[in-house]
């Protein structure tokens, strides 16, 4: 009984070694595209690389070639992968353009930035934003700016605008046009932009986006009067109450966005649109809109 319990263990260890051994001695095969083949173990598959073990060495060393080197791979499981590379000497030909592409695959996985908008200050705000891209290539994103006013913050004369509906004493001229700028407490806007030609270095963008924000205001009314000697003069006064009004505004964004390195950004925008400043006083009119932004970010 014993003897067939010793010759039990023998077969198994047998097979264990068989498999282990075959397990070895079985490598993938990476194709260069130069004929030349190599033998190891395909660790990771990159845009830009194929990082493989050698079996034989010992250690966790991983090598690297060049993508656009490799022709085809045979892992050991007989599986086949084809892959796309028509350039053999294009990486080491060519180190400049090499580089280029591997900092857009970089960048083109990082798919966030928040920044701060430094073109508020002209508006008196402080602001910053968010930008999220979606696609491959990052070709598309989703941007939110926002910005708190302080303009009026300490200084109520900010705050007045004119009523030129009392009395046409500015022949018509719309004084009330930075209002929101002057009353400003909070904004932000929703916008689209597209990349038409993908992520890196230095690139265009187009867009749209849609505008709101929150602000403070109090009236200044210029009412004509009838003096006693039959003819009429102008005063004036300024309402104490503090009214709240909203500011709704859309139209089309267009900029760059420029890579100093992988990590930070610097994004210039510039939109035009139509926008409304809504306020208690009768018959606010639709106006062009001038939008800016300049953001200094950090991508991750």
């Amino acid at each position: 009984m014993k003897k067939n319990i010793s010759i039990t263990r023998k077969f198994f260890m047998m097979c264990y070694v068989l498999v282990f051994t075959s397990t070895i001695i079985a490598q993938d095969m990476i194709f260069k595209t130069n004929g030349e083949v190599i033998e190891g173990k395909v660790v990771e598959i990159t845009d830009l690389l194929v990082k493989y073990k050698k079996i034989n060495i010992p250690g966790n060393v991983i090598y690297s070639i060049a993508k656009s080197n490799v022709s085809k791979i045979v892992y050991a499981n007989g599986k086949e992968e084809i892959i796309n590379a028509t350039n053999t000497i294009y990486p080491y030909a060519y180190p400049e353009e090499y580089e280029k592409l591997k900092f857009d695959s970089i960048v083109r996985k990082k798919k966030n930035i928040v920044g701060w908008d430094a073109a508020q200050f002209i508006y008196v705000s402080a602001g910053m934003a968010y930008e999220r891209f979606f696609g491959k290539l990052s070709q598309f994103s989703i941007r939110i700016p926002f910005s708190f006013g302080f303009y009026y913050i300490g200084n109520d004369d900010n705050l007045i605008i004119n009523d030129n509906k009392s009395y046409n004493y500015y022949n018509g001229q719309n004084d009330n046009y930075y209002i929101y700028q002057k009353g400003k407490i909070f904004g932000s806007s929703l916008e689209f932009n597209y990349y038409p030609f993908g992520m890196g270095k230095l690139r265009y963008f187009l867009g749209c986006y849609a505008e709101w924000g929150y602000f403070a205001y109090r009236i200044k009314k210029e009412i004509k009067v009838q003096d006693p000697y039959g003819g009429y003069y102008l005063t004036s006064y300024v309402e104490p109450m503090r009214y709240d009004g909203q500011h709704i505004a859309g139209g089309i964004n267009n900029g760059f966005i420029y890579h100093i390195n992988q990590w930070l950004t610097i994004t210039g925008n510039f939109g035009l649109g139509l926008k409304k400043d809504e306020t208690v006083l009768v018959g606010d009119k639709i106006l062009t809109q001038v939008k800016l932004n300049l953001i200094f970010g950090i991508k991750f």
